[in-house]
């Protein structure tokens, strides 16, 4: 596994260290789309963009750049990171968009939003890893519920 270190913009902050293995040429066009470092795609960090110093890559072979946010739910985000946490967070533990909303500060539309990008993207990323899975041995566990009421 390969990294490369990069200095933040601010001497305040960290050195930090990116996994070139998720870098992926995005341009499919490029004769290199697709392939990471290792399957020999080349990258460089161009720049960093906005107020959170996005990082973004640029391809050796077909020039293009590319967010380090592509193909995640913060991909052309306006709200910060921790903000967009902050919904899921409270989306993944039970609260209503109502609640999520007067608890984070952001609009009813804008929780829906991000509940909804977070959805797409979790089921891309659970049809992308769990394939041509042969299990051995499945539990099936049983679910329980009431339906109607006793008569008396």
């Amino acid at each position: 596994m390969r990294y490369i270190y990069t200095r933040a913009m601010k001497s305040t902050e960290p050195i930090t260290v990116h996994v070139l293995e998720a870098i992926r040429c995005p341009n499919s066009d490029c004769s290199h789309f697709g392939l990471t470092e290792a399957e020999g795609g080349k990258f460089w960090l161009d720049h960093c963009a906005g107020k959170e110093k996005i990082k973004i890559w640029r391809c050796a072979h077909c020039r293009k750049g590319f967010s380090e946010r592509k193909g995640t739910v913060l991909f052309q985000s306006k709200l910060p990171a921790a903000s967009v946490e902050a919904i899921i967070q409270h989306q993944r533990e039970g609260c209503g968009q109502r609640r999520t909303a007067r608890l984070t500060g952001h609009a009813r539309l804008t929780v829906a939003r991000y509940a909804h990008l977070a959805g797409l993207h979790g089921k891309a990323v659970h049809q992308q890893v769990l394939r041509d899975l042969k299990p051995e041995e499945l539990q099936a566990d049983e679910k329980w519920s009431f339906v109607g009421k006793k008569r008396r």
